[in-house]
């Protein structure tokens, strides 16, 4: 189209030049040539219009929690020596965080698209603030944005990528306090009674004694039993350290081809973190297993230890969960079961479903002296009898929550 325009001009030039000559007229001839100048102008200037362009983008929190609200720094700098007379810029942003900026919805990409205009003398800069509510747990890629300018008559235009760089914003999961989830009067999971020790650490040996009735088999040294002709136990040193390790099952339907139930999937990854936030208060080594992986193929995993960034991981992690799921959980605990876990670690379970396979994998943990709670997060029965696991349905509390919303609005 613009090499029809560039034709069409060309042929109105020679028709006014030569018009020029014959009615002898020096202004006609004059036009005749300021046309084709300020057209080889025009493109020319768009050519260099984005030349000097640099993009910059930052946000003031990069990670957030659920209804936070976060603002995007765009930044864009002229360079050069010459003014640009009209900038436009398009950015992508994801749909499920809501700017408060001019946009429109682009139904190709599934996207918002943000829409920005502006111009710029030479050597200057500009900065926009854009405001962005975070209401939806996730990890979000605000990309680069596409810039466009050109001439000050609007002939010719100029379109490229922005030199920004990639910016993930991570969206945490809704923290719960556990009088919300009705946990504040059992106290589920025990207590930490000061310094008391009441498991061993199977990596430090520091001596053998007689063997004791309820001493693990694993623990007999079956070498100094045979000298002594008596039956003799290792001796570990104490363990001043509390693991709880939180074991997410997104899995939502029997059937895994019917996909996920996308509120069952949030209540348990909420969950899942407030568990997480409950354990760091108090002092635990934390770790987390899930049978949903990260988008390169790799499992949901946090080992067991205790670090100042110990929670903020199992947060990330967390908020990565795309419903996506690569395995069972129970082939997921029977693997850290193989590679082991600390002595008298607190196994939380969070689970929508309970399978016979899942439930043998729970009973496994209980004969490895280990402690198991399982939270159901769903309304449905369950047919597998867990015998003497602690099950503790809150899906009630999600429910009465859900009744309490609903009735707030019809008030």
């Amino acid at each position: 189209m613009r090499a029809i325009i560039d034709d069409i001009w060309l042929i109105v030039t020679i028709i006014i030049i030569i018009s020029g000559l014959i009615t002898n007229s020096f202004l006609l001839v004059m036009l005749g040539v300021i046309i084709p100048t300020s057209i080889v102008s025009a493109k020319w200037w768009a050519k260099i219009s984005l030349n000097g362009i640099i993009i910059s983008q930052t946000l003031s929190k990069q990670k957030l929690f659920e209804g936070e609200n976060t603002i995007l720094f765009l930044n864009v700098q002229n360079a050069k020596w010459l003014p640009v007379p009209w900038l436009e810029l398009k950015k992508q942003i994801p749909r499920d965080l809501q700017v408060n900026g001019p946009f429109l919805f682009n139904s190709s990409t599934n996207m918002n698209q943000l829409l920005l205009n502006a111009s710029l003398r030479k050597d200057s800069q500009i900065t926009w603030e854009i405001e962005i509510f975070c209401s939806r747990r996730g990890i979000y890629r605000i990309g680069k944005s596409i810039i466009k300018s050109g001439d000050f008559f609007g002939l010719y235009e100029n379109e490229k990528n922005g030199s920004e760089q990639f910016i993930d914003l991570v969206v945490y999961p809704r923290i719960y306090e556990f009088e919300e989830l009705s946990l504040e009067s059992i106290k589920p999971f025990g207590e930490l009674r000061g310094k008391e020790v009441i498991f061993q650490d199977t990596s430090q040996l520091i001596g053998i004694r007689d063997y004791q009735l309820g001493d693990p088999m694993k623990h007999i040294d079956w070498k100094a039993s045979a000298r002594s002709m008596k039956l003799q136990s290792r001796l570990f040193a104490p363990s001043g350290s509390y693991a709880l390790v939180i074991a997410l099952d997104i899995s939502t339907f029997a059937q895994s081809w019917k996909g996920s139930d996308p509120v069952l999937v949030e209540r348990a990854v909420s969950v899942a973190a407030s568990i997480a936030k409950w354990g760091e208060d108090r002092g635990y080594d934390l770790g987390l297993i899930s049978n949903d992986y990260y988008a390169r193929g790799r499992p949901i995993r946090v080992g067991v230890g205790r670090h100042p960034e110990r929670l903020s991981r199992i947060l990330d992690a967390l908020a990565a969960v795309n419903a996506f799921t690569g395995s069972n959980l129970a082939d997921e605990l029977n693997s850290v079961l193989t590679g082991g876990l600390p002595m008298g670690t607190t196994v939380v379970v969070i689970a929508a479903l309970m399978s016979e396979n899942l439930a043998d994998s729970l009973f496994k943990l209980v004969n490895d002296r280990h402690q198991v709670y399982v939270l159901k997060t769903s309304s449905n029965k369950w047919s597998e009898d867990l015998r003497s696991i602690p099950v503790i349905d809150i899906s009630k509390s999600f429910n009465s929550e859900k009744a309490e919303k609903g009735s707030a609005k019809a008030s």
